[in-house]
């Protein structure tokens, strides 16, 4: 591989092109995930609230979580969903692992989230 007379060598550009190849190829199997998941993050703290105001119980929150985390793809079991009901307040965290996988390198991405809402009524 030599160098012509502009001083440039053929390697760098394979190179650079291989790296934006890698990029896009990464994005292509990474972004589709991960955006899901923030997007179930989205609609799991709308519907926390909503369970709070209207005194959803615990075994309907955690349903409707599963049915929604399903629904966007997401990993999610009921052992990764708690939820603590008091009498004026809802609390649920959600933690699961969104695995990665890249064919030639696997990820697990930790996904973590607390979301409350206080108990009342919209009457």
């Amino acid at each position: 591989m030599g160098i012509n007379a502009k001083g440039e060598s053929k390697v760098g550009c394979l190179l650079a092109i291989l790296l934006l190849l890698l990029a896009i190829y990464i994005g292509f199997i990474g972004v589709p995930p991960y955006y899901n998941s923030v997007q179930f993050f989205d609609e799991s703290e709308a519907l926390v609230t909503r369970a709070a105001v209207y005194n959803w119980s615990e075994k309907k929150v955690t349903e409707s979580l599963l049915d929604l985390g399903h629904k966007l793809s997401q990993p999610i079991t009921e052992e990764n969903i708690k939820v603590n009901k008091t009498r004026n307040n809802m609390v649920v965290e959600i933690n699961y692992i969104l695995p990665l996988d890249f064919g030639f390198y696997k990820y697990d991405l930790p996904r973590n989230a607390r979301f409350s809402g206080l108990s009342g009524s919209l009457r």
